[in-house]
C-alpha cells in the first residue's frame, strides 16, 4: 500500500449530534493516516456545527464546510468541490467505521488495480447493539458487465455510497442531482457500467445505523415517486447500452418495488394520498415478478413479501415478517 496516497472522506451531517462524535473519531482514528476528513455541515439546527468546529481544532486533518441547507446531495457536492485526495470516500454522520477499513479498501484497489472497492456492513440501533452483518463474504474481484449485473442482484453490494472507496477520476465531470431522494441508483448503475474492475474485501467494516431521524430514513412522501422515474430511466439505459443484463435489471426492479411499498404501507395514510404511486410500484413489481421468482438469486422470504404485496395481503405480511 501506497502510504501517501491521500484519501478524502467526506461527512454529510445534518441534525445527528447524538451520534457525530462518535462518527468523526472512528475516522480519526483510522489506521490509514493520509486523510483529509471534510465535515460538511448542511444547516444543522442542533449542535452539529459547534462540534464541527470543535473536532477541527483538535485534528489539523479536518476541514469543516457551514452551509445552508440543501440536503445529503447538496452537502455531498459541497465537499467532492473541496476535495484534493486521489481517493474519495463517504460516511454517513450517523454511522461509524471499524479503525482498519480504509486502508483494507485501500489494499484491496491498488492489489487489484481496481477503480472501485467495497466491504460489508453490520446493522446496528441506536444504541451501536449489532443486528445483524450483511455483504459479508470472502475477498472477490468483479469484471466488466458482473459488476452491474451484480448490483442488480443486491446479494453481494448495493448502491450505497458510504461503505466504498473510489478512484478520484468516478467522480469527473459528475456530480449528485440535488433535490432527489434516492439519488444513488441511476448515477451508481451507469457509473458501474463503465468499470473494468471492482473489489470486494469480504470483512464488514461500515456500522450502518437504524436511526429513524436521519438524513436518509424518513417516511414515504411526494419526493419519494421520483424512484419511479429512476427505474423507468436505468431500464431504457440498460436496453440502449448493456441490453444482455435486461432480464438481471428485473431483480433490481423487485427489490425496490417491494420496498417502497412496505414504505408506503408503514406510513400512516400513504396509501390513500399517494395511491397512483402505490399502483405504479404493484405494477412494476408484477412485471419483475415473471422473471425473477423462479431464480436462486431471491430468496424465500423476499418471494413470499412479493407474493402478499401482490395480492394486497400487507396484513398477513406485517404478521409473519418476524417468521418468515
Amino acid at each position: 500500500m501506497d502510504n501517501f496516497k491521500l484519501i478524502s472522506v467526506i461527512v454529510p451531517v445534518y441534525n445527528v449530534e447524538k451520534y457525530l462524535d462518535q462518527c468523526v473519531e472512528s475516522i480519526v482514528n483510522q489506521t490509514y493516516k493520509n486523510l483529509e476528513i471534510i465535515l460538511v455541515d448542511d444547516g444543522s439546527p442542533d449542535n452539529c456545527s459547534v462540534i464541527c468546529d470543535e473536532w477541527a481544532k483538535k485534528d489539523e486533518r479536518i476541514v469543516v464546510i457551514h452551509k445552508n441547507n440543501g440536503g445529503l446531495s447538496s452537502a455531498r457536492n459541497a465537499g467532492l468541490d473541496v476535495a484534493h485526495g486521489e481517493y474519495i470516500g463517504f460516511v454517513d454522520s450517523d454511522d461509524y467505521i471499524d479503525s482498519d477499513m480504509y486502508e483494507q479498501l485501500l489494499n484491496a484497489i491498488t492489489d487489484e488495480d481496481a477503480e472501485l472497492s467495497c466491504c460489508g456492513r453490520r446493522i446496528v440501533d441506536e444504541q451501536s447493539s449489532v443486528q445483524c452483518d450483511r455483504y459479508t463474504h470472502e475477498r472477490t474481484s468483479y469484471i466488466g458487465n458482473d459488476i452491474v449485473k451484480s448490483l442488480f442482484y443486491g446479494n453481494e453490494f448495493d448502491e450505497a455510497m458510504w461503505d466504498k472507496l473510489y478512484k478520484k477520476s468516478f467522480f469527473n465531470n459528475l456530480r449528485f442531482p440535488i433535490g432527489e431522494v434516492n439519488e444513488d441508483i441511476v448515477l451508481m448503475v451507469k457509473k458501474f457500467s463503465s468499470l473494468n474492475t471492482m473489489v470486494h474485501i469480504g470483512a464488514a467494516k461500515y456500522y450502518y445505523r437504524n436511526n429513524t431521524q436521519g438524513i436518509t430514513k424518513s417516511k414515504y412522501n411526494g419526493k419519494m415517486s421520483i424512484v419511479i422515474e429512476h427505474l423507468y430511466e436505468i431500464k431504457a439505459f440498460v436496453v440502449k447500452t448493456i441490453p444482455q443484463l435486461l432480464q438481471d435489471y428485473y431483480f433490481l426492479q423487485a427489490r425496490y418495488s417491494c420496498s417502497q411499498l412496505i414504505n408506503i404501507y408503514l406510513s400512516k395514510g400513504a396509501k390513500k394520498e399517494f395511491y397512483h404511486d402505490f399502483k405504479a410500484y404493484r405494477k412494476l413489481l408484477i412485471d419483475s415478478m415473471k422473471y425473477v421468482m423462479k431464480s436462486k438469486n431471491i430468496s424465500k422470504k423476499n418471494k413470499v413479501q412479493m407474493i402478499l404485496l401482490k395480492y394486497h395481503l400487507w396484513g398477513v405480511l406485517n404478521k409473519i415478517k418476524h417468521i418468515i
